[in-house]
């Protein structure tokens, strides 16, 4: 009994811990040692300074050094110690869950006071801690890209394909399979498995695409993992804002219907940053905004107006067609002089209305044609008056995107960091569908917006140990309507859709 009465506190602890998830890893670290270029002897107690920063470590008796918890991207590390020249190494590249090995050979030849011996770091051909297939691409990298979106720079990856839909898949795996990660929380849609957010590239430190025997860290995912790591500010101010306007041109205007007509304005986007410290070496902010316009490339022809409504005339004697419909006598068959799925805009023609509504109405309901037909035409004869439309060329696979995020860092000790961070996005698009070609305002359009607030706490207990605590609250809506009110009167009763709701085919 007492046995039991000792293990119910560890019962309870192991409760508490268990619908925690373990935040994935966002930071790497620096791992090497210093010796003497002479002797090659170990320089115990020698400074490591990563300058720009307050963290830094110093040599044990074996000269060795280790500093944790370094977000990712470039440094400028420094060794010192009395007696002999200070070395200092640029570039020195710093990935997330992996180790940059940096090793220092100290001269004790005398030079003059503050002198230093500068080095170009270069990245190993093979990095020995790096267990998965793993792509990394750090900041430089992805804006040298000739891509616009974060995602772009994903389909780059090797092993990794995007299919019709806008799906990714890795490694043939579905793309539900797949987990996002942004600065170590878990930001997958329970829902289709996508991202809750999408992140503006600019706004991304490092970018890592694990492909295979990736880590226990990273739960819920069978195909692979995005892993995203947000800038920060630092103890300088600085920003930027760049713009681009411009078009699509080819010589295809048999596929592309407007191709020619160039407007210099259907694309633009303007992008801001800027970062900082609030207060020096202890409160820093970034910020970021992306805005997007663009018009794509596909274009459809204004026709008809969703007030136009498609039926089909058949069987209409050539007779009824020369007096009421002359102007579809063409199409009549030859041989038995009627007509034949001709495809017939309610409202075109007032004589033609009543029989082709009456021929199109379900079978059930012609046991009470007399009043029911009178309400269905009534209603839908003034509902759908002026279905023509003016022949403007209109955009199809077009976007407006709004992007913005803000990260405060609130360093209360050099090794206690406290940050927050929001991620937001808002998106309102529409895809291209062919079936809409000649009636491009009767395609539905589409709503996304989504956004993510990130806390964590990072405590340095020592220079081989530090622990990390987060929690995320995260929200996604999507809506897809032609109209907002789902009562509209222009909305197509599903008794006179006969083929998609305001589509013509082409």
């Amino acid at each position: 009994m007492r046995r039991l009465l000792n293990r119910i506190p560890l019962m309870f602890f192991l409760c508490a811990l268990h619908p925690l998830a373990l935040p994935a890893g966002t930071t790497g670290k620096i791992a090497g040692q210093v010796i003497d270029a002479a002797s090659k002897e170990a320089l115990p107690g020698a400074n490591i300074v990563i300058e720009g920063t307050m963290m830094g470590a110093v040599t044990d008796i074996d000269g060795h050094y280790v500093i944790l918890n370094l977000p990712p991207g470039a440094y400028v590390v420094t060794a010192k110690m009395i007696g002999y020249t200070a070395m200092r190494m640029e570039n020195v590249n710093v990935s997330i869950d992996l180790t940059t090995t940096l090793d220092f050979k100290l001269s004790s030849t005398v030079l003059n006071l503050g002198e230093s011996i500068t080095v170009l770091a270069e990245r190993p051909m093979v990095v020995k801690d790096q267990t998965a297939t793993t792509a990394v691409m750090g900041a430089e990298n992805i804006q040298a890209l000739p891509v616009t979106e974060i995602a772009e720079a994903i389909e780059l990856q090797a092993g990794l394909i995007k299919d019709a839909g806008g799906g990714l898949h890795i490694r043939g795996g579905r793309s539900g399979e797949m987990s996002y990660w942004i600065d170590g929380i878990p930001v997958t849609d329970v829902y289709d498995g996508s991202s809750v957010v999408d992140v503006n590239k600019n706004m991304v430190q490092e970018l890592q695409v694990v492909s295979g025997a990736f880590n226990a860290e990273y739960g819920q995912a069978m195909s692979g993992i995005v892993n995203i790591a947000t800038k920060e500010g630092s103890n300088k101010w600085g920003g930027s804002l760049s713009t681009y306007f411009g078009d699509f041109l080819s010589n295809h205007d048999d596929i592309f219907m407007n191709i020619k007509d160039i407007n210099p304005a259907a694309i633009r986007n303007i992008d801001a940053s800027i970062q900082g410290p609030l207060k020096k070496d202890k409160l820093f902010v970034y910020l970021n905004s992306r805005a997007i316009h663009f018009d794509g490339y596909h274009y459809g022809q204004r026709r008809y107006t969703p007030g136009a409504v498609t039926m089909l005339a058949e069987g209409i004697p050539g007779a009824y067609l020369r007096q009421y419909m002359p102007e579809y006598l063409p199409l009549a068959r030859e041989g038995r002089n009627d007509t034949y799925g001709i495809p017939y805009v309610l409202g075109s023609n007032v004589h033609a209305d009543s029989l082709i509504v009456a021929q199109n109405l379900p079978q059930n309901f012609m046991g009470n044609a007399d009043s029911l037909f009178a309400v269905l035409y009534q209603q839908y004869r003034h509902a759908h008056q002026g279905g023509r439309g003016d022949d403007a060329y209109v955009a199809m696979n077009w976007n407006r995107k709004y992007y913005a995020q803000g990260k405060l860092i609130y360093k209360l000790t050099p090794n206690f960091k406290i940050a927050y961070n929001l991620i937001y996005d808002d998106i309102h698009y529409q895809d291209y569908n062919r079936d809409y070609k000649y009636n491009p305002d009767g395609q539905a359009q589409q709503f996304r917006i989504g956004q993510t607030h990130i806390a964590q706490v990072t405590h340095t207990l020592s220079q081989r140990t530090f622990y990390t605590m987060g929690i995320s609250y995260f929200s996604k809506e999507y809506r897809r309507h032609t109209y907002e009110d789902a009562h509209d009167a222009r909305y197509v009763h599903p008794d006179l859709s006969i083929q998609n709701p305001f589509s013509f085919k082409s």
